[in-house]
């Protein structure tokens, strides 16, 4: 039988607060759970807590600031105070019972202290997993409730969602008419998909600087696919509802003929992807900012009417905001050519310089199986920095976690080896100049290899990783 105060091991106490925008009252406000969980620890013998808090953020988020640092920081051995259930998690028993065994995984357990709930007995976990439990099933109710709700707009004719196809709006009734801001511009997006390719047609919008639904001409290949399978245009719009397709009627921006040409002859298949017997650097090509390459048919504005279409290597819009790019398409001809030339020419000669530094050369963040590791503690990095600033974590506290997640980083990090080249491997030199595009793609996913294309729109080998090593 547990004795009269709780018993821990030898770990620390780390103690959580959250309140969302409406649990400011009636012990539930920050101050009131850390008086209580700093007394609870006093109680029982225990160390001062080290406290993180989540003011104003909703227990059914899954990214919370002080949360995810606690989390990078927990060790085996500590405890995790927290006043009740709800101020973990509000999403439900899968929500709930990923945390737990987030917890249990990293060696730590849970008290609830307003529950008496200890997760480290078998008694906790069972009752915990009961409270869990009826909390999904109200949460259940309210999602069948909504559902309900929502199919039965549908039917009527109302629109039940709150994001509308690009060119309507809802009106005070919450059924669909065109919205006058946009009306015109998304039939004229469409329109331009007669008699040409999802490619070409957007080229063609940007050139001619039609807003998107961004409000700016970013017109792409799966954005207007995706609109080009929108029956909304054609006053049929379609609600899915349990699996059940409802549709609702709305007024249509083009007619039934314009819509059978825009879809003549058109391949409906995938718009974009690696697609590796086509475009086999997609996967293995960034540019100078370190945005990835993918395969695409393309054309540029001033060889559009002479050249016709071919083969490129692009970036996508979203890579293109997130890297900071404006890097350019690229012949797919040309990049190819290089790169069989310079993989050719490092396993022919392993000794020479270029190929000794790509063998150096760090793993690929995008294949490095510690990477996932290295992101979380840089994230609970930053969290611990700005739960600083806002004053919600103790100086010392925030410097001897900063500390403790620094050394687990230089941990992560190898130190470097000599590099041994290997020896010349002539025959595979000659099957990749002689290579075809798909046996080039499984080469290269072979060898582990990455390209960069410089500044100077020069193919640099960044790594591979020769057979045997």
């Amino acid at each position: 039988m547990q004795s009269e105060k709780q018993q821990i091991s030898k770990g620390r106490v780390l103690s959580y607060g959250r309140v969302s925008t409406k649990d400011q009252l009636d012990g539930y406000s920050l101050d009131a759970q850390r008086e209580r969980l700093a007394a609870y620890a006093q109680f029982n013998g225990w160390d001062i807590p080290i406290h993180f808090e989540d003011p104003a953020i909703s227990g059914r988020r899954e990214t919370r600031p002080a949360w995810t640092a606690l989390m990078a920081t927990l060790k085996p051995g500590d405890t995790v105070l927290a006043k009740d259930l709800s101020r973990i998690a509000r999403g439900g028993i899968v929500q709930t019972l990923t945390i737990i065994r987030d917890i249990e995984a990293r060696g730590g357990r849970l008290i609830l202290i307003d529950q008496s709930l200890d997760t480290s007995t078998p008694f906790g976990r069972v009752v915990l997993s009961i409270l869990a439990t009826f909390a999904e099933f109200e949460l259940e109710q309210t999602r069948e409730r909504s559902l309900i709700g929502r199919t039965q707009a549908a039917r009527s004719g109302a629109w039940p969602q709150g994001s509308v196809p690009y060119g309507y709006r809802r009106n005070e009734d919450r059924q669909l008419e065109p919205n006058p801001d946009t009306a015109e511009a998304a039939r004229t997006a469409l329109r331009a998909l007669i008699g040409r390719s999802y490619e070409l047609a957007a080229d063609h919008l940007q050139e001619t600087g039609l807003p998107s639904p961004t409000g700016k001409p970013n017109w792409s290949p799966t954005r207007l696919h995706a609109m080009a399978n929108q029956t909304a245009y054609i006053g049929e719009a379609i609600y899915v509802s349990d699996g059940e397709r409802i549709v609702v009627p709305c007024p249509p921006l083009l007619s039934r003929e314009e819509w059978a040409m825009i879809h003549a002859g058109r391949e409906r298949t995938h718009v974009g992807g690696a697609l590796p017997g086509k475009y086999p650097l997609t996967g293995h090509l960034r540019c100078e900012h370190g945005a990835p390459f993918t395969g695409a048919t393309g054309v540029t504005w001033a060889q559009r009417q002479v050249a016709g279409r071919f083969r490129t290597y692009q970036i996508a819009q979203r890579g293109k905001a997130r890297y900071d790019c404006t890097c350019k398409a690229r012949r797919a001809d040309d990049l190819e050519t290089q790169a069989r030339v310079l993989l050719a020419r490092v396993l022919s000669d392993p000794s020479d310089p270029l190929a000794l530094r790509a063998l150096s050369a760090p793993p690929d963040p995008l294949t490095d199986v510690r990477a996932q590791e290295r992101q979380e503690i840089a994230d609970a990095l930053s969290n611990l920095a700005r739960l600083r600033v806002l004053g919600q974590i103790e100086e010392a506290d925030y410097l001897s976690l900063r500390s403790e997640l620094k050394s687990r980083d230089r941990a992560l990090t190898p130190a470097p080896q000599p590099v041994t080249p290997p020896p010349a491997m002539l025959e595979l030199a000659e099957d990749v100049r002689a290579s075809s595009a798909q046996q080039l793609a499984e080469l290269l996913d072979l060898l582990e290899v990455r390209f960069r294309l410089s500044p100077g729109q020069e193919l640099e080998l960044l790594q591979f990783r020769p057979l045997g090593r």
